[in-house]
């Protein structure tokens, strides 16, 4: 059972969707939890990365078990738009807040990004050179180079899919009306779904294992694939789903997928198939008529 009297597990960006999703679990497995939103009223503690950390404000916090870092500027388009701020809440303010942090002995756990990487390959693994092509990826860079001296632990994710994610809502309520679909062709991810990556967090949160730890799907899919995948749980006409080559405001990585780490590996972990993390998408769960366990035709494969 766990110690409802142990010291409580900070969570950053604590309404964020990973923020609370890790909140929850911990809480429901009897952790106490404090959460911070830059949001008045929407966490525990009042905390905007967008201004440096004011040293008497985390030394007022009660002592930590814990703290994980959530809170970003994720769209690239926000970095770009505004890039002194995203890079102040994305890399300084996050570095200088986990340096707060570790002073009297916090374990600190930063959420990254296999955007940290160029794509060029599959598989990457954890001690591959970072060369990121996006601004975002470019921040989550310079943040792991800061927070690694200080011992943190470092948690890259790929693409982090749960429950009605609106892309694949909005597909299913096409399909539903019998209206086609655009899916891009040239964008792709190998999705982890939130219970797996949560699961992940708090594995890394009790065993406290600093360094750069990985995980994402077992291989990569590009969105129209996943369209087709969808339209097949559907019982619907593939031919309602169209391939098309998107314009992207940001270099699109070629692989997602990236190498497990040896200790995410030694806690049991494994990547999860994109099997296991759609069944964990609620839009691809609801079908009316069953359907083939793996798309057969080059359109909708997952190769």
């Amino acid at each position: 059972m766990p110690d409802r009297k142990a010291p409580p597990i900070l969570i950053v960006g604590g309404n964020s969707t990973i923020g609370t999703a890790v909140a929850a679990h911990l809480r429901q497995g009897g952790q106490s939890v404090l959460t911070t939103s830059r949001s008045a009223g929407a966490a525990d503690l009042f905390l905007d990365l967008a201004t440096p950390p004011d040293p008497a404000l985390v030394a007022s916090w009660p002592p930590l078990r814990a703290a994980v870092l959530c809170a970003s500027v994720t769209t690239e388009a926000a970095c770009r738009d505004n890039p002194d701020r995203a890079r102040r809440v994305n890399v300084d303010h996050t570095i200088a807040l986990a340096r707060q942090l570790r002073l009297p002995g916090t374990f600190v756990l930063f959420l990254s990004s296999n955007l940290v990487f160029d794509g060029i390959i599959a598989d990457t693994a954890p001690n591959t050179p970072c060369h990121p092509q996006t601004i975002y990826g470019a921040h989550k860079a310079a943040a792991e180079a800061g927070l690694l001296p200080l011992g943190a632990a470092i948690l890259r994710l790929s693409k982090v899919l749960g429950p009605s994610h609106p892309l694949f809502a909005g597909w299913r309520r096409a399909l539903d009306a019998g209206q086609t679909i655009n899916a891009a062709d040239n964008l792709r991810l190998a999705p982890v779904a939130i219970t797996q990556a949560v699961a992940a967090i708090a594995a890394l949160l009790d065993s406290q294992s600093p360094g750069i730890h990985q995980l994402s799907g077992d291989r990569d899919l590009s969105y129209a694939q996943a369209a087709t995948i969808l339209a097949d749980r559907c019982g619907v006409s593939r031919g309602r789903i169209q391939p098309a080559a998107l314009p992207l405001a940001a270099a699109a990585p070629h692989h997602t997928t990236m190498a497990l780490d040896p200790g995410l590996r030694d806690l049991g972990f494994v990547r999860p198939s994109w099997v296991t993390v759609l069944d964990a998408v609620e839009d691809f769960t609801t079908s009316v008529i069953a359907a083939p366990a793996v798309p057969q035709t080059a359109s909708g494969g997952v190769n």
